[in-house]
């Protein structure tokens, strides 16, 4: 199986190797990148260390001589993300989004008899249904892989997919009907996605985004067996 620092190599433009310190890189977006990454720029937090690609090479100086060495399991912090936020500003750019990510510590398959995969062309019957519209990305730079539904009376009730993501990741997404959550189905559906993403050897990591302040979806991923991954920010050009 991969390793995400072979995606984030990818993403920031270096070597896995480099990535045992901070590291600081010039370089533009790819398809290559995990989508959360491929913009103007990136800041990757992950295991303390700093991460940071960007399309302007007076910027990644300024921000390697402003972060390289300090303590950055605190990039986060409120103050620090203003001064971040400043610099780009300074230098045309501007906040586009920031995210947290989760990653399989184990994995867990439940064997119940009410899942139901779907594959390939089949995700598409999904697309505009709004029940289920975290699931599947519908993407043709990132496109569906799998789906697993859990049905009750041959109605389907909850449902997770994943799609290729960058080069080495499958991002997981997940939707519960509303009368039926806090019942632990969303740990089932992501523990039974994982474990058939893995059984299919599909060469990629699954990962999951989230925000911290969507504690149901956070609390739903680690009792199905993930954990914090990483935390990252993307900047873009001012227009």
């Amino acid at each position: 199986m991969r390793t995400i620092t072979e995606q984030f190599a990818l993403d920031i433009g270096c070597l896995p190797t480099d990535l045992t310190t901070d590291t600081f890189c010039y370089g533009q977006p790819t398809k290559a990148m995990f989508s959360y990454h491929r913009f103007a720029g990136v800041a990757i937090v992950y295991q303390g260390k700093l991460y940071i690609r960007a399309d302007n090479v007076s910027l990644v100086s300024q921000l390697k001589k402003q972060y390289q060495g300090k303590n950055n399991q605190w990039f986060f912090d409120l103050q620090n993300i203003q001064a971040f936020q400043a610099i780009l500003i300074k230098n045309g750019y501007r906040l586009k989004e920031w995210g947290t990510f989760l990653l399989p510590q184990k994995i867990v398959n439940s064997e119940e008899e009410a899942f139901q995969f779907f594959y390939g062309d089949d995700i598409k019957q999904f697309r505009n249904q709004k029940d289920f519209d975290q699931c599947f990305m519908y993407s043709k730079e990132d496109p569906d892989k799998l789906g697993v539904a859990y049905q009750i009376n041959n109605k389907i009730i909850g449902m997770a997919g994943c799609n290729e993501n960058g080069k080495y990741c499958c991002e997981i997404g997940i939707n519960i009907l509303p009368n039926y959550r806090k019942q632990g189905l969303a740990t089932k559906l992501i523990q039974k996605l994982t474990a058939e993403i893995m059984k299919a050897d599909m060469d990629r990591i699954p990962v999951a985004r989230t925000e911290f302040s969507h504690t149901e979806s956070l609390n739903a991923f680690i009792n199905a067996g993930y954990k914090l991954g990483w935390t990252a920010i993307s900047f873009e050009k001012e227009e």
